[in-house]
C-alpha cells in the first residue's frame, strides 16, 4: 500500500473511534457505522384508577394530537387541569386498561425508544397475583403520557404480576 492509502485508512479509523467514543449507541458492523435506537423522553401527565364521569371503559389506546382533544378527553377521565403540552414537538398517549373488578391493577409507560422510522413505547400492565388481598370495587386504571415525537408509535405491552406475599 502507498503511504497516502495508509494515511487515509488511519484517518477513517480515527473518525470511527472518535464517533464510537462520543456516541454510546453506535457500533461498527462489517465496516459500517450503525447508530442504534436511542431513548426518548416521556412524561407522565395524569394517572388514576377511577374515571371521573363514573363510566367504565374497555381497553383503549389513543394518540392525542391537539390541545383541544387532550382537554376534552382528559375531562372525561379526571378533574385534574390539563398540563402544558407542546403539540408542535410531540403528542399525548392515553393508556386505558379498561374495567377491572378489583384494585391492584395499573398501567404505565416504562420506556420510549426512538428508531429511524418509528418509536417503540414500552408499556407495563400490572395485575395482582392471586395471593393479594384486594379492595372490591370496579376500577379503570389509566395513564396520560407526553411522548416527544411525531413518528409512528409502536406499543409493546408487558404483563407483570404483583406479588403481595
Amino acid at each position: 500500500m502507498k503511504k497516502l492509502d495508509l494515511l487515509v485508512i488511519r484517518n477513517i479509523v480515527g473518525v470511527i473511534l472518535f464517533l464510537l467514543a462520543n456516541v454510546s449507541n453506535a457500533a461498527v458492523v462489517s465496516g459500517q457505522l450503525i447508530i442504534h435506537d436511542t431513548k426518548l423522553g416521556f412524561e407522565e401527565l395524569h394517572k388514576g384508577l377511577f374515571i371521573v364521569d363514573g363510566r367504565l371503559s374497555s381497553k383503549t389506546i389513543k394518540v392525542i394530537n391537539s390541545e383541544v382533544d387532550y382537554k376534552k378527553i382528559l375531562a372525561t377521565y379526571t378533574r385534574d387541569p390539563a398540563k402544558a403540552v407542546d403539540f408542535e414537538k410531540g403528542r399525548v398517549l392515553l393508556l386505558d386498561v379498561g374495567q377491572r373488578n378489583t384494585g391492584g391493577f395499573s398501567v404505565a409507560v416504562s420506556a420510549v425508544e426512538e428508531h429511524e422510522k418509528h418509536v417503540v413505547v414500552k408499556v407495563v400492565i400490572t395485575n395482582p397475583s392471586p395471593s393479594c388481598m384486594l379492595f372490591q370495587a370496579l376500577t379503570n386504571p389509566f395513564q396520560f403520557s407526553y411522548i416527544a415525537t411525531h413518528k409512528n408509535l409502536l406499543i409493546v405491552e408487558e404483563l407483570q404480576y404483583h406479588n403481595c406475599r
